[in-house]
């Protein structure tokens, strides 16, 4: 679908995926499109301290290293009070994990702005959401149509303040073919609207850290 959008994406894997599926991990690069860190067994760094997470944190940028030739310049994975200094120490130029806001913008670290860029993400973009069915609980799964409307809704409203959107989909959950052809048809009603420009994680990052200021 992506080959026939001619749409390159940001895909998010964890080191030890990308080991295990190397073969998978390798092609997905060889198209073209981005392969970010999402940490090496997708952890949960929130009380980890500074060493432990630097530890997870460069063990999953070796393991895609390994697998796709590029160490990853974007992170997602749940952050600890050292995760944006560690970031920006380790060179990454982008994470993207926080919901405050619908803008790309600089992160700083103790008041100083860093070369390193939050684009944050909103659960009206997430998959997961309204397709995934937890026992026990009064969770309904919907129908491709109507998320379809909801995601229409979502990009329409910040397409007129001129603002971004970012996708969050998991390829076991959007890869069944009616979400597929959902989505396929999302691109199209946004590709029919001008202007609208589809790109990676990294290369939106890199150009807001050109482009916004860089000053506190």
């Amino acid at each position: 679908m992506l080959d026939r959008q001619n749409i390159k994406a940001t895909f998010f894997i964890p080191g030890w995926v990308a080991e295990k599926y190397h073969k998978i991990s390798k092609q997905i690069a060889s198209r073209g499109h981005e392969i970010a860190h999402h940490g090496y067994l997708h952890e949960d760094c929130s009380n980890f301290s500074y060493e432990e997470e630097k530890h997870a944190l460069t063990k999953g940028s070796e393991a895609l290293g390994m697998v796709t030739g590029k160490t990853p310049r974007g992170l997602r994975l749940g952050p600890s009070k050292n995760t944006f200094k560690l970031l920006a120490e380790m060179g990454f130029l982008y994470e993207s994990t926080l919901m405050d806001s619908d803008q790309p913008y600089r992160i700083s670290v103790n008041s100083r702005p860093q070369h390193l860029i939050e684009l944050p993400v909103s659960f009206a973009f997430n998959d997961t959401l309204y397709f995934v069915y937890t026992f026990g609980m009064s969770k309904p799964v919907l129908s491709p149509r109507e998320v379809e409307t909801i995601y229409r809704d979502e990009f329409d409203a910040l397409y007129k303040e001129g603002r971004y959107c970012m996708y969050m989909l998991h390829p076991q959950i959007i890869g069944r073919a009616s979400r597929l052809e959902m989505l396929e048809r999302t691109i199209e009603y946004m590709k029919s609207r001008p202007g609208v420009w589809f790109t990676t994680a990294f290369e939106l990052a890199k150009y807001c850290d050109e482009t916004l200021n860089l000053e506190s």
